[in-house]
């Protein structure tokens, strides 16, 4: 079974992602012009939870959360122009990824809420969701078409925001410089034709 995550249900909501997709990864999908009947929404694709999971109270704090964040995350790479301003926005970017990776895990810890829940959060929130996630990708994307700017310490802070959303370890340093770089040798040569 699918662990919900309140930023994949998050982007399950607005339609960003399905609910089988890493949310970090995907592309937005082209806006709806009229609402989907329920049976077809992107809240009741995600999978009952197996056990009581988080009351609309808790999914809802979490959602605000992610939400602040994301809009937090936003507005500090939009002020990123130049080398000197993508060094200054990285403290921020990790400070707001750990932010992120909190509430995965506190959502993980939840479990996930009952459909039921996903719907109301998802007619409550979705215009206001979607807003948020589009400005983040907006954003994001801008500074990555711009290569960071050249700034390493944004790069690396990127990486860490995708691990923290994705759910997946943070790549480190130790780790590139362990990792032996492939060797490539040279396919033999053809042995010569017999005559």
């Amino acid at each position: 079974m699918k662990t919900f995550t309140i930023l994949s249900f998050a982007a399950a909501l607005t339609g960003l992602v399905s609910a089988d997709t890493p949310a970090a990864t995907s592309a937005p999908a082209a806006p709806a012009t009229a609402a989907a009947p329920a049976a077809q929404t992107p809240a009741a694709k995600l999978t009952p939870a197996a056990k009581p999971g988080a009351t609309k109270e808790e999914a809802e704090t979490l959602l605000k959360g992610m939400m602040s964040s994301l809009g937090d995350l936003s507005k500090v790479l939009e002020t990123v122009t130049d080398k000197a301003s993508a060094d200054a926005a990285a403290p921020k970017v990790v400070e707001l990824s750990a932010k992120v990776k909190e509430l995965q895990l506190s959502s993980e810890k939840m479990g996930e809420p009952s459909q039921e829940v996903q719907q109301a959060l998802m007619e409550q929130y979705s215009k206001q969701l979607e807003e948020t996630v589009g400005k983040f990708m907006q954003a994001s994307m801008k500074v990555g078409m711009a290569n960071f700017y050249g700034s390493e310490a944004l790069t690396k802070a990127f990486q860490n925001m995708s691990a923290a959303m994705s759910g997946a370890p943070a790549d480190s340093e130790e780790a590139e410089e362990e990792a032996p770089a492939p060797e490539s040798s040279p396919a033999p040569a053809p042995a010569p034709a017999a005559k």
